[in-house]
């Protein structure tokens, strides 16, 4: 009897596979359904600003989203978060196969290194300004100056470990060169190298809405409605609006809910009469003239 004959349709093991591949279904995306059916619940009768149904969401984004803003806004910023990071993992995989290969470079290289990566990302942001412009290059040498320590250390580790009855295999065999390297270094290397680069890629992201703070012309960060107060701050503190108004019009905050321009209180004018200056070289007229 054949397999096909023997799982008939009283046999109730010819439907296992289907079931457990069902099982699996349920068990991945049980629990982001069941958020967002009480999400749906939980706001249906939401008058809030900050807390809006989940039809609107959903409906503002279908509307929203695909189409000019995608094109403008998310691409650039994905374009630039995958340059860095492609960068950082090859130089951060190269090095740390040098650094770890050989003990006297890691013992000269180490105390930099570590030195180096003590460094916080973000400070780094006007030595890239300077040295890169205000353009893209910033940006990605911003992401690329986060992402690559991760992946550079765990690179290093990772070549460090490698199994020493492997490499007393190659060298028994005679495989040298570009051969070791690909089929006994990197493979070993391998599991630390993906953790490293697992954990460049969150770094990445952040240092991403970092770099698009400043100066950025496209990007998810360039129409933030707080970025975009910073600069018009920025620019109306270097060229103030004359006027008697107590405020000056800044900028309108779609994502706030500001019904119309934010002002920015101006600082109150000086009361007229003799100065601090003038009462201590005149300290005779100040009495004279209380």
């Amino acid at each position: 009897m054949t397999a096909a004959a023997r799982r008939g349709p009283g046999n109730p093991r010819g439907g296992a596979p289907v079931r457990q591949a069902l099982r699996r279904v349920l068990l991945v995306a049980g629990l982001p359904l069941a958020l967002l059916a009480l999400w749906r619940v939980a706001s249906a009768d939401s008058q809030s600003f900050y807390l809006p149904p989940l039809r609107e969401i959903l409906q503002t984004f279908a509307s929203t989203w695909p189409g000019a803003r995608l094109v403008d806004d998310v691409l650039p910023s994905v374009a630039r978060l995958l340059a860095g990071f492609a960068l950082a993992a090859v130089l951060g995989v190269a090095v740390g196969v040098v650094v770890g290969s050989s003990r006297r470079l890691r013992a000269a290289l180490e105390p930099v290194l570590e030195f180096l990566r003590a460094i916080p990302p973000p400070v780094l942001v006007p030595i890239f300004i300077l040295v890169a412009g205000i353009g893209t290059t910033m940006k990605v040498l911003v992401i690329v100056s986060g992402c690559v320590w991760p992946i550079l250390l765990n690179t290093v580790a990772g070549v460090r470990a490698r199994d020493e009855v492997l490499e007393d295999t190659c060298r028994a065999y005679g495989i040298r060169g570009a051969a070791r390297l690909r089929h006994l270094v990197l493979r070993a290397a391998s599991p630390q190298i993906v953790t490293g680069m697992r954990q460049a890629l969150s770094i990445g992201i952040i240092l991403m809405v970092i770099s698009e703070m400043f100066a950025a012309s496209s990007g998810l960060v360039h129409h933030h409605p707080v970025p975009a107060w910073l600069r018009h701050r920025r620019d109306v503190e270097r060229h103030p609006a004359p006027g008697p108004a107590r405020g000056r019009p800044v900028a309108r905050l779609p994502g706030l809910g500001a019904p119309g321009a934010v002002l920015v209180p101006r600082p109150a004018p000086r009361p007229a009469g003799p100065g601090l200056e003038d009462r201590v070289r005149c300290p005779g007229r100040s009495r004279s003239a209380a």
